[in-house]
């Protein structure tokens, strides 16, 4: 004859199981939000970036919209990291007219910055009878006779790698600088210019990208 177990028995083994599951799920759900939470703490804060200086040589435009120009900006970087150091390479710095229209580029050397520690970049932009767009050439030259002044912005990208707490995790970040509304100022010829402001603070952000 088959044993029965009595309902008192299968009561407290249901309510034994009933126990162990919330256990088990709670376990899980904590393990889970202490992962998310270790890997948000370990991702490193994006570099402090401000332009510093720009100088703007031999700068005209002439009737036909074609630009010639030498222009020097001077950035400072600081990594406000205290444990983690990074390196950026493959970048590409731009200037921008009306946050839309790109109309110079160059190449940046790759750099490497230990904690806590600061390194100054510069982007030397260059232009020989350069064609630019009408409304980008008429608005330039507007500025300049009206107010003596050129306003742009600074764009850089750049591949970036973070040692050594977050890069077995997050792999390598793109790294986007933006710097808006950078005034220069030029003299009475309109060749030559300077930045009219104090150094100017820079947005940065960083995108991960997986690892390959």
């Amino acid at each position: 004859m088959r044993h029965q177990s009595s309902p008192e028995k299968q009561l407290y083994e249901s309510r034994c199981f009933d126990i162990f599951l919330c256990v088990s799920i709670l376990t899980i759900f904590s393990l889970l939000v202490l992962a998310c939470v270790l890997i948000i703490e370990s991702h490193p804060d994006p570099p402090i970036v401000h332009v510093n200086s720009v100088q703007a040589l031999h700068f005209n435009i002439s009737s036909t919209s074609l630009l010639t120009a030498c222009l020097r900006i001077q950035l400072s970087l600081k990594n406000p990291n205290k444990k983690t150091s990074f390196s950026v390479e493959s970048i590409m710095a731009y200037l921008v007219y009306q946050r839309r229209y790109s109309f110079l580029s160059t190449n940046i050397n790759p750099f490497y910055l230990q904690s806590r520690t600061k390194a100054v970049v510069h982007a030397n932009f260059d232009a020989t009878s350069m064609f630019l767009k009408s409304n980008v050439s008429n608005g330039m030259r507007a500025e300049l006779m009206d107010l003596e002044v050129v306003n742009f912005d600074v764009r850089i990208y750049g591949r970036a790698w973070f040692y050594p707490s977050s890069s077995w995790f997050w792999g390598w970040e793109m790294m986007y600088i933006r710097c808006n509304d950078v005034l220069v100022g030029f003299s009475s010829n309109k060749t030559s210019g300077t930045m009219l402001h104090s150094p100017r603070r820079c947005k940065v952000e960083l995108m991960f990208q997986s690892k390959r």
